[in-house]
């Protein structure tokens, strides 16, 4: 029994063997042969997947350089319309900076001529205002002198009082002897030996004036004079045309300085710019 087993087993591994053999055969061919098959067939795979590889780089090649491309042109459009609105820009801006220029320029020009203008005007009242015045002044110093008269030349006298002197001159020179003098009294100094004038102010008006008309005839042959007690404006004006009254009394017409004016014989102050001298 043992025998026939032993001999069964020995049966089995022979169909075993013999299996693993056929199957060593078919299934599992030599190593280096293997290799070799692989040596073969890897440079035509390679070379394969090279050419894909070159195509695919040269497809993406193709579109980077059309993507380069379209990027350029589209640089160089925006560059253009960007250059080209500069210069719009730059001329819109000289335009309007000639503009401003010119205007600004107007508005100096109109603003220097109201300048002119205010200034003129200002001017112009002011200098009105400044002679309304000083004429309103005149008169008012013209009015308190109103009775007074200057005696000029006339040399001092010891111990005699300026009053005294003008009473005796008018007594005996002008024989008027109801003649009231407020005051009297030496005005400035002496001048070049010449005495100091002496201002005499009287108590009525027409005294004065009938001492200033007989003056000229009176004192004729006497070292010294009667003149009215003027003020500084008026002195300057009777001085301005003292050459033409001169030629005018040669002539024949006289004229009187009374308030401020040269006078005719109506007392109308005297044109001298229509006179025919």
């Amino acid at each position: 029994m043992s025998g026939l087993n032993t001999q069964k087993k020995a049966e089995k591994h022979e169909k075993g063997t013999g299996k693993g053999r056929k199957d060593d055969s078919c299934g599992n061919s030599d190593p280096s042969l293997q290799r070799h098959v692989s040596n073969v067939q890897d440079p035509t795979k390679r070379l394969t997947r090279s050419s894909t590889t070159l195509l695919e780089q040269e497809g993406i090649s193709e579109s980077v350089r059309l993507a380069i491309d379209t990027f350029k042109l589209t640089v160089d459009e925006t560059l253009k319309n960007f250059s080209d609105c500069l210069k719009q820009l730059e001329k819109d801006l000289g335009s309007a900076v000639d503009f401003q220029a010119n205007r600004i320029d107007d508005l100096e020009r109109k603003f220097l001529t109201l300048e002119k203008s205010c200034s003129e005007n200002d001017i112009g009242n002011f200098q009105n205002r400044l002679k309304a015045q000083a004429d309103q002044i005149n008169k008012l110093e013209r009015m308190s002198r109103r009775n007074n008269f200057r005696l000029v030349g006339c040399p001092c006298e010891e111990n005699k009082k300026c009053e005294d002197i003008v009473q005796s001159i008018l007594t005996k020179k002008f024989k008027m002897t109801a003649v009231h003098i407020e005051r009297a009294h030496r005005d400035g100094r002496d001048n070049n030996g010449r005495s100091s004038h002496i201002l005499v102010k009287c108590l009525s008006y027409k005294d004065k004036m009938n001492i200033l008309r007989n003056a000229r005839s009176v004192l004729r042959d006497e070292s010294f004079f009667i003149l009215d007690d003027l003020t500084k404006a008026d002195l300057r004006e009777k001085k301005k045309w003292s050459r033409e009254v001169k030629e005018l009394y040669d002539m024949g017409t006289k004229l009187r300085f009374t308030a401020g004016h040269w006078r005719d014989n109506h007392g109308l102050p005297y044109n001298f710019q229509n006179s025919q001298l």
